[in-house]
């Protein structure tokens, strides 16, 4: 009996899980030949041409892109580069919303490092919490940081868009910021959801309880440190 690496499910007779993901087809031999088709990131692409592929992957499937890296499609380490590519993103955005509120460079720029820089770390502490709740041994916190990671695409996009409409109005901003939020906390509930396995109903509300508590909780504080 086979069960699912991303979900923790019983995979079915045809190999294809009810979460998406499709147990691979046994490899063919390729005698030791040069360019023959590998897994992801292998020889010829690299990490960051697999980066790319990833970053495009999540235009196309936006739902179920990151769950390449709990299948093994995705490696962890294209997920961190996308990571390292969110931070500098942020940190462009956090400076340009900052500079259309009026403030001056050196301080926009200071500050959008920072929030950049919390912004991963609670990217960080997420994926600990949802590797704590959903108690799947088949992954581990670095793989669902990856999976976050590859997840960063979409909503950074949408957070830059909000950075260069603020310089229109502030209301602009505000508006792309709830979307980004949204998109978010649905992100990262899907992959406590697919991690949890089969568990029942009751069980998975206290899960998404405690996790949204926790964001909430973070919210609140984030919101409390601009106000001081």
């Amino acid at each position: 009996m086979a069960f699912c690496p991303s979900c923790g499910k019983v995979l079915p007779p045809n190999g294809v899980c009810e979460c998406g993901y499709t147990a691979a087809a046994p490899a063919p031999q390729n005698n030791g030949q040069a360019g023959a088709p590998g897994a992801a990131g292998s020889a010829g692409s690299g990490a960051f041409g697999e980066a790319v592929n990833v970053f495009v992957g999540a235009f196309k499937n936006p739902a179920t892109n990151s769950q390449g890296v709990f299948t093994g499609k995705i490696s962890p380490t294209a997920g961190f580069i996308l990571g390292g590519l969110y931070c500098l993103g942020l940190w462009l955005t956090l400076t340009l919303m900052l500079l259309g509120l009026g403030m001056k460079f050196l301080p926009c720029m200071l500050f959008g490092l920072l929030g950049a820089v919390v912004f991963i770390i609670i990217r960080f502490i997420s994926s600990i919490l949802i590797y704590a709740l959903s108690k799947n041994n088949a992954v581990n916190v670095p793989k669902i940081f990856a999976a976050q990671c590859v997840d960063t695409v979409i909503p950074g996009c949408v957070l830059l868009l909000g950075a260069l409409f603020g310089f229109i109005t502030v209301y602009f901003a505000v508006f792309f910021f709830i979307i980004y939020f949204s998109i978010i906390l649905y992100q990262q509930v899907d992959i406590l959801k697919k991690l949890a396995g089969n568990i029942n109903a009751n069980k998975m509300f206290i899960k998404f309880s405690l996790f949204v508590l926790w964001l909430a909780f973070i919210g609140t504080i984030c919101y409390r440190r601009t106000e001081l």
